[in-house]
């Protein structure tokens, strides 16, 4: 079991878990350790500025350095200094990111239990292998594809 699911998810997948898709989740105040390390107030306000820089660059093609981008959502001090490992950077990140790769099992599972989806390219994978892919739905089987 992933850390994650272990600390939201009370021992079982936490994306599993309705209460984790509440839109008052988005605009709820971050306690004062997660204002700190999102630098943000809300979710909704550190998503905006992730999506600028990470997101963003998987839909466009267009590379931003990796420094620029792990240095504009990095949660501490330290590790958005430059002289912080790729490897320091992503263990650091930990604590501001809000999404989940799912297996493709429970994928249907978390369609059913949703109102919308939202469909992103992977900012990981362009960031780290400069790969775009883009993202589609096939609605008659109800799956995703791409990323």
């Amino acid at each position: 079991m992933c850390e994650f699911c272990a600390k939201h998810g009370e021992g079982k997948k936490w994306y599993l878990e309705m209460k984790n898709y509440a839109d008052e989740l988005l605009h709820a105040e971050l306690s004062p350790a997660e204002k700190e390390s999102a630098r943000a107030q809300t979710r909704e306000e550190y998503l905006g500025r992730f999506a600028n820089k990470f997101v963003g660059p998987a839909i466009t093609g267009v590379p931003i350095p990796f420094y620029e981008v792990m240095t504009s959502i990095a949660p501490t001090a330290h590790l958005r200094a430059t002289e912080s490992s790729q490897a320091e950077l992503l263990e650091g990140n930990k604590s501001t990111h809000f999404g989940q790769v799912l297996p493709i099992e429970d994928v249907d599972r978390v369609i059913d239990m949703v109102d919308s989806i939202t469909r992103l390219p992977c900012g990981c994978r362009f960031l780290s292998m400069g790969v775009q892919i883009s993202v589609t739905a096939s609605a008659s089987e109800n799956t995703l594809a791409g990323c």
